[in-house]
C-alpha cells in the first residue's frame, strides 16, 4: 500500500506566481485609480463651491443685506491655502469660510480684476461682481475646475444670474 502525501501548504512557486498576478492586476488598475481619485477631489470642490455659492444666496435674502462669495485663490505660496470666503457687506461680516485643495486650478468667464474676485448677492436674489450692487451680472457664469498636473475630468459649475446651480461634466483635464 503507498503512502499518499499530504500538502500542508503552498509551494513557493506558487505564492512567487500569485504575488507577480497580483503585482500585474495593480499596475493596471494603477492609473485607473488615480484618476478617480482627482475626480472624486475635484466634484468636491465643486461641491463646495456650489454650495458657498448658495449660502451667499441665501445670508443675502434671510438678512436683507449684500453678501460676498469671495474667491481666495490667488495665492502661489506652498503653504497658503485656496479658501472660499461668505461674508455679509457693509459692515463686513465673515459668515463661513471653506478650505480648498492647494492642486486646484480654477478659471470662470468673470471680468475679474485682482483686487476683488467675487461674487455678490442682494437680498432680491440678484448676482452681481464685486461690492457695486450696481454691476449686476445679466450672464450666467461658469467656473471649470481642474487639478495641477493631474489627469482627470473637467467639472463645470454654471451660475446663473439668479445664484441657481448646476455642476456638470464636460471634456478632461490635461
Amino acid at each position: 500500500m503507498a503512502s499518499v502525501k499530504q500538502s500542508l501548504g503552498f509551494t513557493l512557486i506558487e505564492l512567487l506566481i500569485t504575488i507577480a498576478i497580483m503585482a500585474i492586476v495593480m499596475g493596471i488598475a494603477a492609473p485607473s485609480m488615480s484618476r478617480v481619485i482627482a475626480n472624486s477631489k475635484l466634484r468636491d470642490i465643486a461641491t463646495t463651491t456650489e454650495l458657498a455659492i448658495k449660502e451667499a444666496r441665501t445670508q443675502a435674502f434671510i438678512t436683507q443685506r449684500n453678501t460676498q462669495l469671495t474667491f481666495d485663490l490667488d495665492s502661489d505660496d506652498a503653504d497658503s491655502e485656496h479658501r472660499l470666503i461668505v461674508a455679509l457687506l457693509s459692515p463686513e461680516v465673515v459668515v463661513t469660510e471653506h478650505t480648498l485643495d492647494k492642486q486646484l486650478v480654477m478659471t470662470n468667464n468673470l471680468v475679474v480684476n485682482t483686487t476683488n474676485n467675487a461674487l455678490s448677492f442682494t437680498p432680491k436674489q440678484f448676482m452681481f461682481q464685486g461690492d457695486n450692487a450696481s454691476d449686476v451680472i445679466l450672464a450666467n457664469t461658469t467656473f471649470s475646475f481642474c487639478l495641477k498636473n493631474r489627469e482627470s475630468d473637467k467639472y463645470l459649475l454654471t451660475v446663473t444670474p439668479r445664484g441657481k446651480t448646476d455642476i456638470t461634466i464636460s471634456g478632461s483635464c490635461s
